[in-house]
């Protein structure tokens, strides 16, 4: 009888770890995919004042509405900018992440869609509707890129906890 009550403590902390390790996985594989996507938002976005690149947002369950109305920026200082938000990403704690229902990158500034979907009329920094430092948009071509990465992220997540793991 004493064995089998210590298999199952031992059963139960096993199953403890591991939810533990899953746990940990998405959390880590969840930031790295945020913060992929983030800078690939950032590195495709186009540079004319630098609000645009200013403006991206990351936001937890509820859509940042913010965007940059200060002077024109350098496109390095426009970056720094965007940069600064992915520190919400590094600093999120596991009640966040237990209770999350949605993460959300954006940009609200006025000319948004027409960066991303083609619609400027014709003039000297456009082409097909497209801004020709982002010909195809900034957010779709994003995500798409992400797709095969993300999968790539959580297969390194995994790996590391069950590095982890065995030390």
């Amino acid at each position: 009888m004493l064995e089998t009550n210590v298999g199952k403590i031992k059963f139960e902390s096993d199953l403890n770890a591991y939810s533990k390790a899953i746990k940990r996985t998405y959390k880590t594989a969840l930031k790295r995919t945020i913060m992929f996507l983030s800078n690939q938002i950032i590195n495709r976005s186009p540079y004319d004042e630098g609000a645009f690149i200013a403006s991206h947002k990351i936001s937890f369950d509820f859509v940042n509405d913010e965007i940059y109305n200060g002077p024109k920026l350098t496109k390095g200082a426009a970056k720094a900018i965007a940069k600064k938000e992915q520190k919400k990403v590094k600093n999120i704690n596991q009640d966040v992440i237990d209770n999350l229902t949605m993460v959300w990158l954006s940009n609200n500034v006025p000319y948004g869609r027409s960066l991303e979907y083609g619609l400027y009329p014709p003039g000297p920094k456009i082409s097909g509707g497209y801004s020709k430092q982002a010909p195809k948009g900034v957010y779709r071509l994003s995500a798409q890129s992400a797709e095969n990465k993300i999968k790539e992220i959580i297969k390194e997540a995994e790996m590391e906890e069950m590095r982890s793991l065995k030390k």
